[in-house]
């Protein structure tokens, strides 16, 4: 049978454009195929790309604040600060992150961090 054929007699038999189902035997054919495949043929996930260093994570607590998830903020903003603890912007950038996050004792604690 021509293929050709076969799809516009099923188009039009059915009233839509998708190709015909395949038989069941070419179909166990493609899973045995897929199954033999060795591991590196297969689409391997990209490796995500974390740098350990401050401007990363001061950059990433300013995207982090931008989109308005101030925990996480916290979190990379101390991550930053770790390095270099005499830091005085980083210092100053987390107590205005406590001061959005209405936290004030925090907030107070790295004003008075900064002096």
């Amino acid at each position: 049978m021509n293929t050709l054929w076969a799809r516009s007699l099923h188009a039009t038999s059915t009233g839509s454009r998708s190709p015909p189902p395949r038989p069941p035997l070419l179909s166990a054919a493609a899973a045995a195929i897929r199954k033999r495949r060795p591991n590196w043929f297969r689409a391997a996930k990209a490796p995500v790309y974390r740098p350990d260093n401050a401007y990363f994570d001061y950059t990433e607590a300013h995207l982090a604040r931008q989109s308005g998830d101030e925990e996480r903020s916290v979190l990379l903003l101390k991550r930053a600060s770790e390095p270099d603890p005499t830091s005085l912007y980083l210092k100053r950038e987390l107590a205005v992150v406590y001061v959005q996050q209405k936290d004030p004792q925090n907030a107070l604690a790295a004003v008075e961090d900064i002096l």
